[in-house]
């Protein structure tokens, strides 16, 4: 009796020494989530930039009803035409489109205060 419980520890000690040597490098059990835990990050996009200028450079433009257009945008290129070929309604009297931002500002030929974001 005393020769099987020798050889039944030997067996269960290279049995478990077999598998510790193993299991480092058996990376092909790991799916899922943890698999790619140590991957970098995406980084974000910034948001688009208003001013092709040097000082404005980090300026950002939130376009909301009721706030006045920037100076930039007063410019005539930024002047909306044709409306229609937008799929814009027809402007008041008194008021323009202007393109900015890949928006549409309905603005007052006034005061330049937004009306409309589109």
């Amino acid at each position: 009796m005393k020769l099987s419980l020798k050889m039944a520890l030997v067996v269960l000690g290279l049995g478990i020494s077999a598998t510790s040597m193993a299991a480092p490098n058996d990376w092909n059990q790991y799916r899922g989530v943890d698999r790619h835990h140590h991957q970098a990050q995406p980084v974000p996009k910034a948001p688009p930039k208003w001013s092709n200028s040097n000082h404005d450079r980090d300026r950002y433009v939130n376009f909301r009803k009721g706030d006045r257009l920037p100076n930039q945008y007063r410019d005539n290129r930024y002047h909306v035409s044709n409306w229609r070929s937008s799929r814009l309604s027809a402007p008041p009297r008194g008021y323009h489109w202007v393109r900015a931002d890949h928006r549409y500002l309905l603005v007052s030929n006034s005061n330049h205060r937004i009306y409309a974001v589109r």
